[in-house]
C-alpha cells in the first residue's frame, strides 16, 4: 500500500498521523520525514510535535535520538528526493539501527552514530573503495606517524569494507596485523574494532546496530 501524503494532508490529516500510517506500511523513518518536509514544514520536527513516537523509548533522550536526529539528517540533504533516501536506508538501515540503539536504552550510542555522519561526510553516492583504504592509511599515519602502513581490504558489504593494516617491517616477526577497522562507504565513518570477537560477530553486529564494539 502507498500512502499518498498529498491527499492526507489535503484531507486534513496531521504529519504525525500520516507519518504513523506510513511506518506501518513498511516505509523508513527518513522517507517518511522527507514527505512531512514535502508536505506540511519543518515544523513537526520539533519535539514537542514527536511525543506520539515516544511509545517503547525509555527516555525522552532515546525518543530525541530515534527521531529529532533523523529528521536532521533529512534537512541537511533538501535537494535528495524520498526515493533517495529510501535507496540509502536499504542499504544503510540508518533509521533502523538508531532506533534499535535508542529502544534499547542506548541514547548515548544512538548520539554517536549521528557524530559519525557529519554534513561533509554523509553520502548518497557511496565513497569508492580507494578513498576508504586512504581514509585507513590517514588514521593510522596519525595514531603512529613514525611508521609506514600498507592497508589491505579484507571483505566488502553492501555498507562497506573491513580492512587490515600495519606496519610492513613487522610481518617477519608476526606482528603486521592491527586490529581491523571497518569503514562505512555511505558516512566515511572509520571504526577500530575492539579486537574482543570475531570480525564475523563485530560485522554482524554493526549490520544490526550500527556499532560493532560491545563498548
Amino acid at each position: 500500500m502507498t500512502v499518498d501524503f498529498e491527499t492526507m494532508r489535503a484531507a486534513g490529516c496531521s504529519a504525525l498521523e500520516a507519518g504513523l500510517l506510513a511506518e506501518s506500511q513498511g516505509m523508513s523513518r527518513l522517507e517518511v520525514f522527507k514527505a512531512i518536509l514535502q508536505h506540511w514544514s519543518v515544523e513537526p520536527f520539533a519535539v514537542e510535535h514527536m511525543e506520539r513516537y515516544t511509545s517503547g523509548y525509555p527516555s525522552r533522550a532515546a525518543q530525541a535520538a530515534a527521531t529529532i536526529g533523523l529528521a536532521a539528517v533529512v534537512l541537511a540533504y533538501p535537494t535528495a528526493s524520498g526515493e533517495e533516501f529510501a535507496a540509502f536506508e536499504r542499504v544503510t538501515g540508518l533509521s533502523r539501527k538508531v532506533d534499535a540503539l535508542a529502544r534499547a536504552g542506548r541514547a548515548d550510542d544512538a548520539l554517536r552514530f549521528y557524530d559519525r555522519l557529519d554534513p561533509d561526510a554523509l553520502r548518497l553516492t557511496p565513497i569508492t573503495q580507494a578513498a576508504a583504504r586512504d581514509a585507513v592509511r590517514s588514521r593510522r599515519v596519525r595514531s603512529a606517524p613514525q611508521r609506514s602502513v600498507v592497508v589491505d581490504p579484507v571483505e566488502e558489504h553492501p555498507w562497506g569494507w573491513a580492512f587490515s593494516s600495519g606496519d610492513p617491517a613487522n610481518r617477519l616477526a608476526d606482528r603486521y596485523e592491527a586490529r581491523p577497522l571497518l569503514v562505512d562507504r555511505f558516512t566515511g565513518a572509520v571504526i577500530e574494532l575492539d579486537g574482543d570477537e570475531s570480525l564475523e560477530v563485530h560485522v554482524g553486529r554493526y549490520e544490526e546496530t550500527g556499532w560493532p564494539n560491545l563498548r
